[in-house]
C-alpha cells in the first residue's frame, strides 16, 4: 500500500507544489486548506506523515500539531515556517512538551521534499547540495532602489560564481540581534562567511573590483567555479 502523506497550508500554490513534487512517486498526496480542515482529515485517515504551515488563518500550526498530538496521532510532522518571531516562543514550549514535531524552512525547495519523506519514512540517506560560497547582505529597508541593487549583486556573484552560492539578505531593522552577532558597524556591508577567512565590504556594492577584491574572490576561484558547472 502507498505511504500516505498530508499537506495542511492555507497557500493553494503551497499545495500544489507539494502534490506536484510527489507525482509519479509511490506516495500518495492528499491536501486541506485549513487547520480545522486537516485535523477533520486525519481523523478519518491515519498518515504516514504530515507537511503543516505554521502561520494560517483561524488555528495555526501550532495549535493543529497539539491537538494532533492529544488526539493519539504518532506521525511525523514537519511544521513549515520562515522562522516568524510571533511564533518563536510558542515553537519552543512546543518542543520542550509532548508534542514532537520537526522543521522544513520556508523557502521550501520542492525538489528536496521526495528526499525528505523517502528519508523520514524509509530510512534512505538525503543529503542535499552545500554551496561552496557562503554570503551575507546587510542592509536597512526593502526600497526599489536597494531590491536592484540586490539584484545586481547576485547577477555579479552568479558571472563569477555560477550557481555555486548562497546570499542571505539581512534587514537590519528586523535583525538587529544578527547585526550585533556579527559585529556590523554600517550598512550596507556584504560578508562572505564561507569559505574563511570571513571577509566584509561596507558601502557602495555596485563597485564590482572592490566587491572582487574585498570579498578575496580571486580569478582562480572564479575558473574554478566555472570547470565545475562545465563537468
Amino acid at each position: 500500500m502507498n505511504k500516505q502523506i498530508l499537506v495542511i497550508d492555507d497557500d493553494l500554490a503551497i499545495r500544489k507544489s507539494f502534490a506536484l513534487a510527489f507525482e509519479g512517486t509511490d506516495y500518495q498526496v492528499d491536501t486541506a486548506e485549513s487547520g480545522e480542515a486537516g485535523i477533520k482529515k486525519a481523523s478519518k485517515t491515519e498518515y504516514d506523515l504530515i507537511f503543516l504551515d505554521l502561520k494560517m488563518p483561524g488555528i495555526n500550526g501550532i495549535e493543529v500539531l497539539i491537538r494532533l498530538r492529544d488526539g493519539g496521532h504518532k506521525m511525523p510532522i514537519y511544521i513549515i515556517t520562515a522562522f516568524h518571531k510571533e511564533f518563536i516562543e510558542q515553537l519552543r514550549i512546543a518542543s520542550k512538551g509532548d508534542y514532537e514535531f520537526e522543521v522544513l524552512k520556508k523557502p521550501i525547495e520542492t525538489d528536496d521534499l521526495v528526499g525528505i519523506a523517502r528519508a523520514v519514512l524509509e530510512g534512505d540517506e538525503f543529503t542535499t547540495k552545500i554551496a561552496k560560497h557562503e554570503f551575507r547582505l546587510y542592509v536597512v529597508g526593502n526600497t526599489p532602489k536597494l531590491l536592484k541593487v540586490i539584484e545586481q549583486l547576485k547577477d555579479f556573484l552568479k558571472s563569477i560564481l555560477n550557481d555555486d552560492y548562497n546570499l542571505e539578505v539581512i534587514d537590519v531593522m528586523e535583525n538587529p540581534e544578527r547585526a550585533e552577532e556579527d559585529r556590523i558597524l554600517a550598512t550596507p556591508t556584504l560578508e562572505k562567511v564561507l569559505p574563511e577567512p570571513v571577509r566584509k565590504v561596507v558601502g557602495d556594492l555596485s563597485n564590482r573590483q572592490a566587491v572582487l577584491s574585498g570579498l578575496g574572490l580571486t580569478t582562480l576561484e572564479k575558473e574554478e567555479a566555472k570547470c565545475v558547472n562545465k563537468y
